[in-house]
């Protein structure tokens, strides 16, 4: 959930829980005495949006410059607001919070030479192209980002609500923040956890993804594995627990084989075979895995199944992103298809109500990149357009307004 925009990556686990502005000089020529000639003036350079990351009640998008926009919930109210040029200076927290709103999308100081951004309901985690992760937000008292030091050279983050996780090139995974929760029974205070699961292969690629409580990591067997709270089914190994916060050591995800990407929701996780298939498990409360009857591992109280389940009526699919109670897909036909929670709009169809039936999303035919967020979704199209629909409470759907949109609405980038 809460991802930049999801995208496939096969992947390899050792370790778990542990507007630029461009000036162009004018060219000259000879011009007679007394004569003079106009400069010719380079049109304005576009700083592409090259990513896009959902979140509770607030939205980012990556440029291709390595700058960051954001919109919505302002992440810093109360300290130098993003953006807000008159907003005072200095980097502490106001005695008390004034919730502010970003209607359309502003660049966030201090984030340069960024490859990968997620907001969560805490503040903005980034990953820079020299592998430091920097997080910045009024539940972090930072105003401007600053480093997570404990962290090795990371090449992939993961958040979701308060709880944030970053991958490193090594193939460890460290989680820290302050919703962890049961993802580690050990849960030291103001520094990253570290407990190793060691595989067979020291080194490699790997994807990870973080629910409420759990997390999972894509595996270079093209399996999965997760760890973490299993109330509801949510490490997929058939298995359910009673205790809300108890924890669960790693284990693989039964029947899974040929994924190629996972993306987890409030929940519920999913995974992308290679073949276009999308199956799903964890909570059901809203049909976000897809389905509405009871299938095998399936329960009804609580409302979930503890093995993968596939979603039923979905074209091929290149692409995933789980929401909070929701869930969608991009089709490699460039559509973006959605299922589960809509009573915010969140499913783009235009109607306000959940469906166990992937909706098609109204208007997208381009899609590119899709990540939902708490109650909203955004997709990222060919000509660099973010479309995003759901709940706009706090305008983290960008167009301006703080109106709910059943289908999407451009998001107004400078």
């Amino acid at each position: 959930m809460l991802g930049l925009s999801a995208m496939k990556m096969p992947m390899r686990l050792q370790a778990i829980v542990l507007g630029a502005t461009l000036s162009l000089g004018c060219g000259g020529r000879a011009v007679p005495r007394g004569s003079s000639v106009s400069p010719v003036r380079s049109p304005p350079v576009v700083d592409r949006v090259v990513g896009v990351s959902a979140g509770h009640k607030s939205t980012c998008a990556l440029q291709a410059s390595g700058h960051v926009l954001c919109w919505g919930e302002d992440q810093v109210a109360g300290l130098p607001a993003v953006g807000d040029k008159d907003a005072p200076c200095g980097g502490s927290p106001r005695p008390k919070r004034e919730k502010r709103h970003i209607l359309t999308p502003r660049r966030v100081e201090g984030l340069e030479g960024i490859v990968d951004v997620h907001t969560s309901i805490d503040g903005i985690v980034a990953l820079r192209s020299t592998g430091e992760v920097v997080e910045l937000g009024i539940l972090i008292g930072q105003a401007v980002p600053r480093p997570i030091g404990e962290l090795p050279a990371s090449k992939q983050i993961a958040t979701n609500l308060g709880a944030r996780c970053a991958l490193s090139r090594l193939g460890e995974v460290s989680c820290w923040g302050p919703a962890l929760m049961a993802m580690h029974p050990a849960r030291p205070r103001g520094r990253p956890l570290g407990v190793a699961l060691l595989l067979p292969e020291p080194r490699g690629g790997l994807e990870i993804s973080v629910g409420s409580g759990f997390g999972c990591a894509l595996l270079p067997t093209h399996t999965v594995t997760c760890w973490g709270n299993n109330r509801l089914g949510t490490l997929g190994n058939g298995k359910r627990t009673e205790e809300l916060l108890s924890y669960t050591p790693a284990s693989e995800v039964i029947g899974l084989e040929g994924v190629v990407q996972i993306s987890a929701g409030e929940s519920h996780t999913c995974a992308l075979l290679g073949s276009g298939v999308v199956k799903c498990w964890g909570g059901n409360y809203q049909h976000e895995l897809g389905v509405a009857d009871l299938q095998p591992g399936c329960s009804d109280e609580p409302k979930s199944c503890a093995l993968p389940v596939e979603v039923r009526d979905l074209p091929p699919a290149s692409a995933i992103a789980g929401g909070a109670y929701h869930t969608c897909a991009l089709l490699r036909s460039g559509h973006v298809a959605c299922w589960g929670s809509g009573h915010d709009g969140q499913l783009g169809g235009g109607k306000r109500e959940k469906s166990d039936v992937p909706s098609i999303v109204d208007g997208v035919t381009d899609a590119v990149r899709v990540s939902s967020g708490f109650g909203h979704a955004c997709a990222l199209t060919q000509a660099g357009d973010i479309w995003c629909w759901g709940w706009n409470e706090d305008g983290q759907l960008g167009d301006g307004t703080r109106e709910e949109r059943a289908k999407p609405v451009r998001v107004k980038l400078p």
